[in-house]
Parts: structure tokens; sequence; C-alpha cells
């Protein structure tokens, strides 16, 4: 979607020239990537300098998808145990978010409360950091839809 369009004037027509037979993309896209790349630098967000939408998009889509298979698995490990539905039942008790955000508060909790082997909690502490991840990833992804950018 093009918001405005800007013009860019060459003062060396022969370095255009090479650079227009040197890249992959559309000029556009190129500068676009170039200037995002500066403006990411200047403002000190240094993981994302360099990275055309498409790459953040599918990386974040990427992790989204890992961090929901760790989730799965955490939980299946926990229902093996037999400790999910309890443990969940005791996070619930002392109240935690409906956005996970005060996970730390509760594994606390639970840890101090739960009277069972020490594995399954850690697992648990596991399972609700993971969580959480996934909740922060959702918001992002959430944002991207939002501005037309996934």
């Amino acid at each position: 979607m093009v918001e405005k369009i800007t013009s860019i004037y060459v003062t060396d027509p022969e370095l255009w020239k090479r650079f227009k037979g040197l890249i992959s993309k559309t000029v556009s896209q190129e500068i676009m990537d170039l200037v995002r790349k500066r403006v990411a630098e200047l403002e000190g967000q240094a993981e994302s300098a360099g990275k055309p939408d498409y790459e953040i998009d599918r990386e974040l889509k990427t992790e989204y998808l890992k961090v929901c298979k760790e989730a799965e698995t955490l939980k299946k490990r926990l229902r093996r145990m037999k400790a999910y539905e309890t443990l969940t039942q005791l996070a619930e008790s002392l109240g935690i978010n409906r956005d996970i955000s005060n996970y730390k508060e509760i594994a606390s909790g639970v840890r101090s409360q739960w009277a069972g082997p020490a594995e399954p909690v850690h697992i648990f502490t596991f399972f609700l950091e993971c969580l959480y991840r996934k909740r922060k990833l959702e918001q992002r992804l959430d944002e991207l839809k939002i501005y037309g950018k996934a």
C-alpha cells in the first residue's frame, strides 16, 4: 500500500545502474528495507534492524508455532503425571490473570503450596512461562494483522 510517493535524486547514475542490477527485489522494496534498517539503528532497535517485514512476520509465526508445540508438550507431560488439573486449579485459586501476566507470582505460590514431588511443579512453571510467551506473540501477531503487515 503506497501512502505517499517520494522522489529521490540520484547524483551518480552509474552507481544507480549498478545498484539496480545487483538487487533481487524491486527498487522500492530495497530502499524501504534500507530506510527501516537505518531508522531501527537510530532508534536503538537492533534486533529487527535490517530485516524486511516479511522476514519478521515469518520469524514471528515460526516462533509462535514453536511455542504452541512446546506448551502442548508440557501440558501432555503434566497430564501423564496426573498433575495438570490439580496444578491448574491451584493456579486459578491463587488468582492467575487471564493474560498470564502474573505467572511469576502464581508459580511462586504454587511451589509453596504444592505438597507433591518437585518435578510437576517445575514443569508447570515452564508451562506458565510458555503460555505467557504465547500470549505475547499473539498480541504481536494481532498488531501485525491490524496494521496490515501480516
